[in-house]
């Protein structure tokens, strides 16, 4: 039942706590003055101490690429990162070794060849086979080097997703399930025609793509492969 006079001017107590302040003044052990000075002075403290807690960083998580000693702030920035042309470059070069002769092909030794005129061959430095035994022994011998790169770059997670689809493509005894020109429930349209001439140098040709799915897709990955 509320009080008719009010918290100010009843003269019973109005809690418990009210109550056992009234009783330690009327024995002498307390004083209202000192109560207030000591509330203010920790509500002072409280408020200073507010103020020195220093807010913690936002920390983020970084990807460190090894081969390039450089860190990469999210996963989506490092995958972009594994397509770049430096990274491609700095995991693919070999700084350990000075070849004689022409760079291979291709690092698949079982279609490296010697070629059948090297004296008289129409394509030169061109020729995709080998011009002696010495090159075709080291064009051998830098594709297995190039097989142990490639197996240990896969190992550490710094080779590209699109490096990784194409070493899935090539081990793959269906390759329709890896690369296919057409997906079930899946539609691709793009704005402009994919088949232009252009006949300026070093000119920038873009397309927007839009892809749509029928039902609920659990596609990983979706690229588009020009």
């Amino acid at each position: 039942m509320p009080c008719w006079h009010g918290p100010s001017q009843c003269q019973l107590a109005h809690s418990e706590v009210e109550l056992a302040v009234w009783r330690a003044e009327a024995r002498g052990g307390l004083s209202r003055q000192e109560l207030l000075q000591l509330s203010q002075e920790r509500q002072r403290q409280r408020q200073q101490s507010a103020q020195d807690v220093v807010p913690a960083p936002n920390l983020q998580v970084a990807i460190y690429c090894k081969a390039c000693f450089i860190a990469l702030s999210s996963q989506e920035s490092f995958f972009k990162h594994c397509a770049s042309l430096g990274h491609s470059q700095m995991i693919s070069g070999d700084t350990t070794t000075e070849w004689k002769h022409r760079p291979p092909p291709h690092s698949r030794k079982a279609e490296l060849w010697f070629c059948n005129r090297p004296d008289t061959c129409e394509y030169g430095t061109n020729c995709v086979k080998a011009h002696s035994v010495e090159e075709l022994e080291e064009w051998l011998m830098r594709a297995e080097e190039d097989k142990v790169m490639r197996s240990n770059i896969k190992a550490q997670g710094l080779m590209s997703y699109r490096e990784h689809l194409l070493e899935e493509y090539r081990q793959s005894s269906n390759e329709v399930h890896i690369i296919s020109e057409q997906v079930d429930d899946v539609s691709v349209t793009f704005d402009a025609d994919l088949c232009v001439e252009c006949v300026e140098t070093d000119a920038d040709l873009k397309w927007n793509f839009q892809i749509k799915t029928e039902v609920t897709a659990s596609y990983k990955y979706c690229t588009l492969c020009c």
